[in-house]
């Protein structure tokens, strides 16, 4: 920031210094420069089709899936590559824009160096596709993608941080902000689990082997890394009568299964921050629910999955919680519910301007914080 002169724009000469930094870095002697190749400049998806079956949610556990994408060829080619990571690859197809089979399919091949999966086919494909393809992927244990977590009662359980590039562990798809698509999701999982997910349930059917099928609506379109779901013994709390007077769209909170009680204070921050968020940005929040959802492991603070926030354990307090943690987590909850429509509905192309959607919303959660609690005083802190 020193190096910044006094009454110039601080934050754009800030931000050309990082980035004749990281071109420096690029070009420096003995290191090849580094180029990302975007997928979506090949291939514009519009909808994916995602049916996931999970009969353990152990770490390292085997999950199957089938993807069904309608996409875009936008550069003529007898290759279709989207980015996948840890999974394997069965049998693929092609469908064109009439319905009829298109190009037989070759072979599948994985690269690790760009996290992507090549389909080849026998002859060249261009404008409208639909690709379909069986696949298997991991319960990663580590905390990104679709992760591992055990519930107090020793139950498995699993759900997912895909941002920013974790989503090609879950789902093959093109695993780039700007690459907005809807997604609808099927998951099979066993049958004493909760399974929440970005949009509500439109039905559940069980089957064979202990596993009830969960079926959501399609998303609006929305950028990979804003799917969300999370399967484990979860327990919710539906929103207060004073509460759902204001609430624009239905709420709930789900916790473990006898901690649910202690999400009552976020809950409330949700509902009052979407219900302020509606009328500051003259917006209506497009989806038909939001739910908070607290697992009982997760790597950062909060995730803003359109329709699904993710949170850390320590959003759950009860009524001995001091100022200072009350007013912490409702910062998280009012900044995770900003994000609705800053940084979902209107997203940064790329991961250099993160800084639009994450700086704005640590500003702007200030405000709905200050019209719920004025004695707080949250602009003299």
């Amino acid at each position: 920031l020193k190096i910044c002169t006094p009454g110039s724009n601080t934050v754009q000469q800030l931000y050309s210094l990082i980035i004749r930094q990281r071109i420096a870095i690029m070009a420096s002697p003995g290191t090849a420069p580094r180029r990302y190749i975007h997928l979506l400049d090949s291939v514009r998806p519009s909808l994916y089709i995602v049916d996931l079956s999970f009969e353990s949610l152990n770490a390292q556990a085997s999950f199957k899936g089938e993807l069904k994408a309608s996409l875009e060829v936008l550069k003529p080619s007898k290759q279709l590559e989207l980015h996948a990571k840890d999974m394997e690859f069965g049998s693929a197809s092609v469908a064109l824009a009439d319905g009829s089979a298109g190009p037989s399919f070759v072979k599948a091949t994985l690269r690790e160096e760009t996290e992507t999966v090549i389909f080849e086919f026998s002859d060249i494909l261009t404008g409208s596709v639909v690709l379909t393809c069986t696949y298997t992927g991991k319960v990663q244990s580590a905390q990104r993608g679709l992760y591992h977590c055990t519930f107090e009662c020793g139950i498995a359980g699993a759900s997912t941080h895909f941002e920013p590039v974790y989503c090609r562990y879950a789902v093959p798809c093109i695993d780039e902000p700007k690459a907005k698509a809807c997604f609808e999701v099927s998951i099979a999982a066993p049958r004493s689990l909760t399974v929440v997910s970005n949009m509500p349930e439109t039905n559940a059917a069980p089957l064979a082997g202990g596993l009830t099928k969960h079926n959501f609506m399609a998303t609006p379109r929305v950028s990979s890394y804003l799917l969300g779901f999370s399967l484990g013994d979860y327990s919710s709390i539906d929103m207060e009568e004073k509460d759902r007077e204001i609430a624009p769209v239905p709420m709930k909170l789900y916790a473990q299964r006898g901690s649910e009680e202690m999400g009552r204070f976020a809950l409330s921050i949700g509902v009052g921050s979407l219900a302020f968020f509606e009328k500051f940005f003259d917006q209506k929040f497009p989806l038909p629910k939001l739910d908070l959802v607290v697992p009982p492991f997760f790597p950062i603070g909060g995730m803003e999955n359109w329709g699904i926030i993710t949170l850390v354990n320590r959003s759950l307090i009860d009524d001995s919680a001091s100022l200072q943690k009350r007013q912490g987590v409702a910062g998280l909850v009012a900044h995770e519910v900003s994000h609705m429509w800053f940084g979902d509905l209107v997203t940064p192309c790329w991961w250099e301007d993160l800084w639009l959607k994450e700086g704005f919303a640590s500003w702007v959660n200030l405000l709905p914080l200050d019209e719920l609690f004025p004695a707080w005083r949250v602009w003299d802190k």
